[in-house]
């Protein structure tokens, strides 16, 4: 098993990623706002990764948490498809 470099130090185990989406989706960027503004409705957590950045990328994991990355969506394909490059 290895981790995601999912931006600034911050990695995420590979066999828990769910999907990656780029966030472009208006229904995504609500998800993201209902998550932040009443976090105790939701049983699974939001991890923001971005360090106050613009964010690029939603990772959803198997039991159901965001990890919000300002990482391209693409990028984090490629780091995925290609384990042992170092970026």
């Amino acid at each position: 098993m290895y981790s995601l470099l999912v931006g600034f130090e911050n990695y995420i185990p590979v066999n828990r990623i769910t999907g990656i989406y780029a966030f472009t989706s208006s229904r995504l960027k609500q998800e993201v706002a209902n998550r932040r503004k009443k976090p105790e409705i939701y049983t699974a957590p939001l991890y923001d990764c971005t360090k106050g950045r613009t964010i690029k990328t939603v990772i959803v994991l198997d039991d159901g948490s965001y990890v919000l990355s300002a990482t391209q969506s693409s990028t984090l394909a490629k780091r995925l498809n290609n384990p042992t490059t170092e970026e």
